[in-house]
């Protein structure tokens, strides 16, 4: 189900860029990116080709909840590759589902609170699953995990071109 909101919401963001009103078309698109990040589902964007470009570069300018997501979706839809710095560094531990659930919520501005009312926990257990989270990633914030998310494809799978 919030794959069909996800490409309703991208539809409605193109239809509504090209009547021209922006607004409405970066309030859609902000919508789809709401549905699409948390529950890695970035790549359905990638179906509505370059017709999306021109929105996120404008997204982005204007500001974005979701800044990464906006520009990996981008990178992706102009065909840059990601060169690297070499091998992946793969998890000694991997996360758990739950673990791997509250990741995919960091990249959003929710905090703790909020996504722990999405995933029906309490706040300490998203707090706990943060802290397992930090320490299989091997780094110290939100920013760093969602960094390293990234990285390991943990987050936003196959929005790279290849």
């Amino acid at each position: 189900m919030p794959f069909a909101v996800c490409q309703a919401f991208a539809v409605e963001a193109l239809a509504k860029d090209a009547l021209r009103d922006e607004p409405a078309a970066l309030l859609a698109l902000e919508r789809c990116l709401d549905v699409a990040e948390p529950r890695g589902q970035g790549t359905v964007l990638l179906d509505f080709g370059a017709s999306l470009r021109s929105l996120l570069r404008r997204a982005i300018a204007r500001g974005t909840s979701h800044r990464s997501l906006a520009d990996e979706l981008l990178t992706a839809l102009e065909g840059e590759s990601d060169s690297g710095d070499g091998p992946i560094q793969p998890l000694l531990e991997p996360l758990s589902e739950r673990e791997l659930a509250v990741l995919r919520f960091l990249p959003t501005m929710l905090s703790n609170a909020e996504i722990a009312s999405e995933m029906f926990v309490s706040p300490n257990t998203v707090k706990t699953h943060l802290k397992h989270v930090y320490r299989k990633l091997d780094v110290a914030d939100r920013r760093q995990a969602v960094r390293r998310g990234r990285e390991l494809r943990l987050l936003g799978p196959g929005l790279r071109a290849t």
